[in-house]
């Protein structure tokens, strides 16, 4: 459940810490593990990499097109 899945995220799409959600490691671990695959899933669409300030995003090499 999607719901459910966004207690355990911070905004940009990364995981809140154990100290912060009160989770045991494997529950920890299994609430991680669902996190990704709803990531992959595209459930969760508007997740965007933090980068930091300053830096600029990789760019692809150019293929010969």
């Amino acid at each position: 459940d999607v719901l459910l899945l966004s207690q355990f995220i911070r905004p940009h799409g990364s995981m809140l810490p154990r100290n912060v959600t009160g989770l045991c490691l494997e529950e920890h671990r299994k609430i991680e593990e669902c996190v990704k695959m709803a990531h992959r899933a595209g459930l969760f669409p508007n997740h965007r990499p933090r980068l930091p300030e300053g830096s600029l995003p990789k760019n692809k090499p150019k293929l010969n097109r």
